[in-house]
């Protein structure tokens, strides 16, 4: 049998088991509130921000949808701005460094005139062992075509047979010969490659050859005999395009 005390027993049990619920639920959804009221203040503070600076009178009067659009718009504006200029940097980054490729090229060639001035008006030095060719070498080469008619056939100077990039990108300006059958040509195109060397039947007295080979970048040789101005050499190579191209010209420290 229950009784009335045990049954108020259990009701007191349960209100003050609400009352704490309620209590904690309270507290709970007044944390909530500030939290809510801390974000509402940044907005409102962003928004004041925002209105004082980029809203004029005109759409100071518009109402929030209207304000929304011309916020998008602007925006939209304002990508469209930084998207030009971005397209205008790439431009000018594309022309210096045009520019620069122009520049380093001019430097390379006044380096070519200044080391024709300087073999002008120096000593003549020939190699008279193989070891004397270890050193930096400079090459004052000219393009040649061969021409033929019947049965005669010679070689034409400064008749382009190629475009002038073509030749420039095969035309050597220097050699360094190392120990250990080592070099690194270095063409007038600003492309230096490092490779082997071998010196076939050198004679001072007669012509010989000199090969120079790395695997698919580089396959030349070089004829040399030695005459009055200096070492005088020739070789030729083929362009992309199959066709032969010649140099010859003179070689010297």
């Amino acid at each position: 049998m229950v009784s009335v005390a045990d049954v108020s027993g259990q009701t007191r049990k349960e209100l003050e088991y609400m009352n704490e619920s309620m209590k904690k639920l309270a507290r709970q959804l007044t944390d909530e509130k500030e939290q809510i009221l801390a974000e509402q203040q940044k907005y409102i503070e962003f928004y004041n921000y925002f209105r004082e600076r980029y809203i004029t009178d005109t759409t100071k009067v518009q109402t929030v949808d209207e304000t929304l659009r011309w916020i998008k718009f602007v925006h939209h504006l304002n990508d469209s701005a930084s998207m030009g200029f971005q397209k205008r940097i790439v431009v000018l980054e594309d022309s210096l460094g045009g520019i620069n490729k122009y520049i380093n090229q001019v430097k390379r060639e006044n380096e070519v005139f200044t080391d024709a001035i300087k073999m002008v008006l120096s000593e003549v030095e020939y190699p008279v062992e193989k070891k004397d060719f270890v050193g930096e070498w400079k090459l004052f080469l000219a393009p040649v075509s061969v021409v033929t008619d019947s049965i005669e056939t010679g070689l034409v100077s400064l008749n382009k047979p190629a475009s002038s990039e073509s030749m420039s990108r095969n035309i050597l300006w220097k050699i360094a010969f190392w120990d250990h059958e080592m070099a690194q040509l270095f063409f007038k195109n600003g492309k230096e490659v490092k490779c082997f060397y071998r010196l076939n039947g050198f004679n001072p007295g007669d012509y010989y050859s000199i090969t120079f080979n790395k695997m698919d970048q580089v396959n030349v040789v070089l004829y040399v005999s030695h005459v009055p101005l200096g070492i005088q050499v020739s070789y030729h190579v083929e362009d992309y395009q199959g066709r032969q191209l010649f140099y010859y010209g003179i070689m010297r420290r």
